[in-house]
This record gives C-alpha cells, structure tokens and sequence, in this order.
C-alpha cells in the first residue's frame, strides 16, 4: 500500500505536468507550481524511505556517469552567468527537476508498470488538447503555450507510444485519433513529419512480410500526400521553402548560420543556459552583414547545437552517451514504444529544439528511465505492488 501512495502521487504529478506554465519566483529564484509539486512528492518519498530504512537505488553507472556529466556541464553554466540566481531557474527546470522526477520513478515503479505514467501521460495531453480546442478558432493550435510547436512537442510522444501500444484495450484508437487531429491542427511541420517517418520506420522493421512492408510505406505516404494536400493553400506552406522571403526554411538557414558561428569562439562551454537569446542579438548583424530575418530567437532549432551552445561541449558529449547507452541495450529488448518515443526527439530534434522546456524535460528523462528500467532485473525494493 505504501508503495501504492507514492506511485499515485507520481500518476498524478505526470497528469499535471503542464501546470510549469503557473510561474512565481521565491526569494528572488524562479519556480513553478510543477516544480514545488514535485518537490514536496520527493521529500514524501525520500523522507519515507529513508525513515523506514529502505534502500534508494540508482542505475548501473554506465547511466550515471553521462547523467552526472550532462549535470555537471549545466552548473558550469550557472556558475559562469552574469546572474547565477535567474540561470539556476533555468537548471532546476530543465535539468534538475526532470532528473529529479526521473529518480523518484525509478525507485517507485518496475518495468512491469511504468506503462500507468505513459498512460497517465496520454491523460495529459488529450486533457491539454481538447481544452486548446475549445479555444481554437483558426491559424495554428497553440493552447497555452507561445508557440504551436512547443504543443506539438508535448503532443508527439505520448501519440507515438499509442501508435505502436501493444496491449489491445477499447481506449486507444479513439484517443489515438483525438492526438492526431490535435497534431495535426497545430500545423508543426517537423512534429508531423518526424511522428509519420518514426511510424513508418518502426512499422517496416516489425513487420516481416515484404508486401505489408511496402502497404506501410505506401500508407505513409498517402497519409503524407494528404496531408501536404490540405496545407497547399496555406501561406505557411506556400513560402515554405523559399529562401528570399522570410519563411521558416530562411529563418532556420540563417539561425544555423548564426549558431554554428557562435561556436566558433564559445566551442568549449558555450553561452549559457540562458544567454543564447541576448547573444544571437548581439551577434546576428555582424555574422550576417545585415539585419536578420528574426530578432527574437529563444533557441537555435536543433537540439545538438542547443545543448552545445547552453551546456558547452560536455553537455553534448553527455547527451550523446546517454542516447547510445539506452538505445545500445534497448535494441536488444525490442521495446518499440518507448524507444520511438526517444527518437522523436532525435528526428525533430534535427529542426528544433524539443528538449529546453519543462514538460519536454520531464518526458525526455521519464523515456530514458523507462528504457532503463526495461533491461533491468526487478529489485526487491521496486516491485510493484
């Protein structure tokens, strides 16, 4: 029963994730309602374990070693800020507090039913959905948030791990279509394109027959010609792919410009957690020998130059190594849906940054503690019930 309380508090933390969009600061340090939730589970948790003399368990250090690294590289980063106080905001949502969520589900749930936080994920997101629809009206599906790829970034993996949800339950389909279609509303063309080629791929390496090889390729593309056909009267889509107007393929094309010119002088430790905003402002005119397209630029859109120019190289290297060490021992169990989950963020993460959110953070690290846990041995201590 005890074990019960702390894996309830756990599916009620993952339903609520999006409350990191109510923010105040205290003594000067910002924070959120998510963060102090998760926070006050973990003293509940810990403090439980602790009194009652149970052991806390952390992962083999072949895990630990790149999570340490990736840590350590983000406190450089607060150290190395003009304003430590506000930079550690930035750690604490985007590292710390994911990292934290993450070891409070690894010594609470067992391979056998980390399922009930992706499921309780898929309560999240279609909740978040369905009220963003209640207040769409045209344009692109944003919901709460700045932007509709930040949407899309909270939409996709949770649609991923139904697309390819083994387990035969009345629930899934139509929630599968309601994700989709609140997808598909937010018009994020990375998001979509990476969740249709991840399907594809994963379908045609499970599937041993030739010809239902090539029927999911086909769909695939149907599915894709279709939607290409709905957008084609779009302005988006229209100025798509021209460079000598201001679209997102010519903004991309010059923040990578500008971004890779950054590393040049900031390779080894980057500009900061929270410094890539103010130093693209300072720099873009020079780098470019005119006024850019876009002044206001909060990441570079791809996730390996973001997290090399916030963390420096190590966060890189740290990120990295933690990527193969899952996927190396996950291809050995076959566990599709978590891993499509993790490489959505790969894919995308070649266009944009799904990674530097709160929310996004919390889903990265719970799919790295899932493929973790799933070649791993249950500890007594971790049993489910």
């Amino acid at each position: 029963m005890n074990k019960k309380i702390d894996q309830y508090l756990l599916i009620i933390l993952t339903i609520i994730i999006p409350t990191y969009l109510v923010r105040f600061s205290v003594f000067g340090i910002p924070t959120t309602l998510l963060e102090i939730l998760i926070y006050l589970a973990a003293i509940f948790i810990i403090g439980k374990k602790l009194i009652t003399h149970q052991h806390l368990s952390a992962p083999s250090w072949k895990y630990v070693l790149p999570v340490s690294l990736f840590f350590l590289a983000g406190v450089t980063s607060v150290i190395r800020d003009p304003n430590p106080l506000l930079a550690l905001g930035y750690l604490k949502g985007f590292i710390f507090d994911p990292l934290l969520f993450a070891f409070l589900v690894y010594n609470t749930f067992s391979k056998e039913n980390i399922y009930l936080l992706f499921e309780s994920l898929i309560i999240s997101a279609t909740i978040l959905g369905v009220i963003s629809l209640a207040s769409f009206q045209f344009g692109r599906l944003t919901g709460f948030f700045e932007s509709a790829n930040y949407l899309a970034f909270y939409l996709a993996p949770p649609l991923l791990y139904l697309v390819f949800y083994q387990q035969k339950k009345l629930w899934r389909f139509p929630l599968l279509v309601v994700l989709i279609i609140m997808l598909l509303l937010t018009r994020s063309y990375g998001a979509i394109l990476s969740v249709l080629v991840i399907s594809a791929a994963g379908f045609h390496s499970i599937i041993p027959d030739l010809k239902k090889k090539m029927a999911v390729l086909l769909g695939a593309v149907i599915i894709l010609a279709a939607f290409v056909a709905t957008q084609l009267p779009t302005e988006k889509f229209q100025t798509f792919l021209k460079t000598g107007v201001r679209s997102s393929t010519s903004v991309r094309m010059e923040v990578y410009q500008i971004s890779t010119s950054l590393l040049k002088n900031n390779w080894p430790l980057g500009v900061g957690l929270r410094n890539y905003e103010a130093t693209y402002l300072q720099h873009a005119p020079d780098i470019l020998g005119r006024p850019p397209l876009e002044w206001v630029m909060l990441h570079p859109h791809n996730i390996y130059l973001a997290i090399w120019l916030f963390m420096g190289i190590a966060g890189l290297i740290a990120f990295v190594w933690l990527v193969i060490a899952v996927i190396k021992n996950d291809l050995q169990k076959a566990n599709l849906p978590y891993l499509a989950m993790l490489l959505y963020f790969l894919v995308h993460g070649l266009i944009d940054t799904p990674f530097f959110k709160n929310d996004v953070g919390i889903v990265f690290f719970l799919i790295i503690t899932t493929l973790i846990l799933s070649t791993q041995k249950n500890l007594p201590n971790k049993q489910g019930s």
